[in-house]
């Protein structure tokens, strides 16, 4: 019988020659058309990942890893996010959500007009800017006397 060690480096060695371990494998999933068509849309606006990060409400090192390739799978939420926050053209926000479509297979419907595509936070700022009262607006507790 052999002893323990030898058997665990036998079969270390044996799991080597199924599946070679590889740096890619572990470090990058795939620099996707997404990530770079991302990037270059970014860099074109002029932002940096962390302007783009707190635009979006993402983190920067998100932001960081889904230009990098290593998120093989965003949300529609975030692809939506970043269109709006990079306040693409049609013809690019058409590119970016194809570009969506190749990596992760989900379809997004970019028929909706933008005014439907506004967020909360952003109807918060809205009410904010533009409302005598906007706490009267945001919370249905707040009276006006």
């Amino acid at each position: 019988m052999l002893p323990a060690n030898k058997i665990s480096c036998i079969m270390r060695a044996v799991a080597n020659i199924i599946d070679p371990p590889t740096r890619e494998k572990t470090m990058v999933i795939k620099n996707s058309d997404f990530a770079q068509l991302v990037t270059r849309l970014r860099q074109r606006r002029g932002m940096s990942q962390g302007q783009l990060a707190q635009a979006t409400r993402l983190s920067r090192t998100y932001i960081y890893h889904l230009e990098a390739g290593m998120r093989s799978n965003p949300s529609p939420h975030v692809a939506e996010s970043i269109a709006r926050a990079l306040e693409l053209s049609k013809e690019d926000r058409r590119l970016l959500y194809a570009a969506y479509s190749d990596l992760t297979g989900q379809q997004i419907d970019d028929s909706l007009p933008e005014s439907v595509l506004l967020d909360f936070g952003e109807l918060a700022q809205l009410l904010v800017h533009n409302t005598s009262y906007p706490a009267h607006s945001l919370d249905r507790l707040w009276f006006l006397h």
